[in-house]
């Protein structure tokens, strides 16, 4: 892997009440920060398998404040709570949220199910967005048309033109299958300015078997890529995978199964290696 762009950091998903958490704190000692966890926010679901609970995130960021976290923001109710309280992301209020603990939020938005329009589908962006959340926009067959639209109104410039800083805390995910895990033959070659200028992740049905092939497929898509001279010095060149099953035995996360993935991509660390 001498000739290729490696992903600059690697999410793994779905850490729960059974993991140990010790063994995450030493599992991203050992790899100095450079692993993401993923962390499902799922209100209805909390406390189920790859659902932490409260009691559990909370210990985690007693114990490890300073490790990498994303939420993966799933489900209805939690959607439905931004647009009813915007001003839960307010940093200033005396009770903050649960959500504010984490680094940045992926929004698994309407993935299984339209349950809201793309109007409360922008609202939400919009309020986060202004909030300063850094969002990751999970972009399938699905969600494109809403996230590309608004890429292109929530710019509030004319076509051709660039604002950097609306994109400077956006991230698209490539995940073709929503969620579910299904490996796809081949993967997008960004071309419209808002993908190309934004931080983009692989995801579905990556794993240990496949891994190194991900890697070697998302190079050759993202060589196929053609920026505008106009965008160019903008454009981020950081991308990154996303696992969630693949880091997982007997549907445990598996932090031998993650750290071996991860030798896999950068061979062994220099500093704490076994």
């Amino acid at each position: 892997m001498t000739d290729i762009v490696k992903p600059t950091y690697i999410s793994f998903t779905g850490a729960d009440d059974k993991t140990d958490i010790e063994a995450l704190i030493n599992l991203d000692e050992r790899w100095e920060n450079r692993i993401e966890f993923g962390l499902l926010y799922f209100p209805e679901k909390q406390g189920q398998v790859r659902n932490p609970s409260p009691a559990w995130l909370e210990q985690l960021y007693l114990k490890a404040p300073w490790i990498q976290t994303t939420a993966h923001l799933c489900g209805k109710q939690v959607f439905q709570e931004i647009l009813d309280n915007p001003e839960m992301f307010d940093i200033e209020q005396d009770v903050k949220h649960p959500l504010l603990h984490f680094e940045r939020m992926q929004l698994n938005i309407n993935a299984r199910n339209a349950d809201f329009t793309p109007t409360q589908v922008w609202q939400i962006y919009d309020t986060l967005h202004a909030g300063g959340v850094e969002m990751i926009l999970q972009y399938n067959e699905q969600s494109a048309p809403t996230i590309d639209e608004w890429f292109r109104v929530g710019q509030g410039l004319k076509r051709g033109e660039f604002n950097h800083d609306f994109f400077s805390k956006v991230q698209v995910l490539y995940d073709t299958s929503r969620g579910r895990g299904i490996h796809p033959d081949t993967w997008p070659v960004a071309d419209l300015p808002g993908h190309l200028v934004c931080q983009r992740r692989y995801a579905g049905g990556i794993t240990l078997d496949n891994v190194v092939d991900t890697v070697v497929k998302v190079n050759q898509a993202r060589a196929q890529e053609r920026r505008p001279p106009s965008f160019a010095r903008f454009a981020s060149f950081d991308w990154g995978l996303d696992l969630e099953s693949g880091a997982r035995v007997n549907n445990e996360f598996d932090v031998a199964t993650v750290d071996e993935i991860m030798v896999y991509i950068y061979g062994e660390p220099f500093k704490g290696a076994a």
